[in-house]
């Protein structure tokens, strides 16, 4: 199963319809760069990774490196699809069917370690940065994310360490003509909004419905800014008809030749926001739904603990404020919304969540996807 290097939705939706029918026998042959990346395209094919590796018996993958010495190896790891093929997989094979997965490894963890450290924006090139944890290979806990006791145990971080993160990743993904012209509260809200959700990574999608811990299991955070020329609005959100009328509302202020996209991707490898949210498997595309609306519902949560239940209500809220956009890759459902259509609603009010695709039934995919977009009005 080849994987386009063209990253985007569409290309991981067909990874997904190629996965329903062939599930445990998928060999994945990955290419080395990625040509393009689609906004929140890289995200959800790496979703769509998860989902290959945890559906195989054996994880295999095929690369395009002609042995064992090429430098392509090196390569594959530097960006995020790449990056998770390489720490989910079982084997890995170079063109003259040797055995690369030592070296693709040993390389996927000198990545790893520098994304887990104090300044994550080293390992990251151009306007974008990502956070990864690694559980299935006991490498769960990122010193940005977590504090890590004397026993090698972790505990997530504060709301307000959170903040640094949103600012971090700001700083990351913006140009530095715009850092001093964003009002302070944009990096709260935004530091807010990835404390809820990657929360719920922590809570909720570390082990499976039973509680036992996954066999592969990829969690983390990835922002990045695009710089979209109108005449390239096809190309930036290409077969995503949802978010290209979302770009589309948006005008290029005067004096300005690009409309600026700040996105922010949480995603995990864990059973999805129903089963967690039902304790069970849903029956059916229609309790799925209603379970993931649920949700998003204010003080909604599946913990008996005082105070919990607002994490997604201050996230929508958020968005709402910065006339963002959401979506959500989860169980059998692709969902949107469309938040800056919703600016005047009550805090609390759940989104309209809508249907990505007109086609019918979506197939399966691992875990929780959660990504969303806002624009970054003040830059060149």
């Amino acid at each position: 199963m080849d994987l386009n290097s063209i990253h985007s939705v569409a290309e991981a939706e067909r990874i997904f319809g190629r996965l329903e029918g062939t599930r445990d026998t998928s060999v994945l042959k990955i290419a080395t760069k990625s040509r393009g990346n689609a906004a929140g395209g890289e995200a959800a094919v790496a979703q769509a990774v998860i989902t290959w590796a945890q559906a195989q018996q054996t994880a295999q993958l095929t690369t395009y490196a002609s042995d064992q010495s090429d430098g392509q190896i090196e390569t594959l790891t530097r960006h995020l699809v790449g990056l998770c093929a390489a720490l989910l997989c079982d084997e890995a094979t170079a063109q003259d069917g040797s055995s690369i997965r030592g070296n693709l490894r040993e390389a996927a963890l000198r990545r790893l370690n520098i994304l887990q450290g104090r300044d994550p924006r080293s390992g990251s090139r151009g306007p974008q940065i990502e956070i990864i944890c690694a559980d299935h290979i006991n490498r769960p806990y990122p010193a940005t994310l977590y504090d890590v006791d004397e026993r090698g145990g972790g505990s997530l971080r504060s709301e307000s360490a959170f903040r640094d993160v949103g600012r971090l990743m700001l700083r990351a993904t913006m140009p530095e003509t715009a850092r001093s012209t964003v009002e302070p509260r944009l990096y709260s809200a935004i530091g807010d909004a990835l404390y809820e959700l990657f929360r719920n990574t922590d809570d909720h999608a570390r082990t499976d419905i039973r509680g036992d811990y996954l066999r592969r299991s990829i969690r983390g955070i990835q922002a990045r800014r695009h710089a979209l020329l109108p005449a390239d609005l096809d190309r930036a959100v290409q077969d995503s008809p949802p978010l290209l009328s979302y770009c589309q509302r948006r005008r290029v202020r005067e004096g300005r030749s690009h409309l600026q996209l700040i996105e922010f991707s949480v995603f995990d490898s864990g059973p999805g926001l129903a089963s967690r949210w039902l304790g069970r498997p849903a029956a059916g595309r229609e309790e799925e739904l209603i379970a993931i609306n649920a949700c998003f519902e204010r003080h909604s949560s599946t913990k008996s603990i005082r105070g919990r239940g607002m994490g997604l209500p201050i996230v929508i809220a958020a968005l709402r404020e910065r006339d963002g956009f959401l979506r959500v890759r989860t169980g059998r459902h692709s969902l949107y919304a469309d938040l800056g259509q919703e600016r005047e609603a009550a805090f609390g009010t759940p989104p309209e969540l809508q249907q990505w695709s007109r086609k019918g039934d979506v197939p399966q995919a691992s875990g929780s996807l959660f990504t969303f977009l806002f624009p970054l009005e003040d830059t060149k």
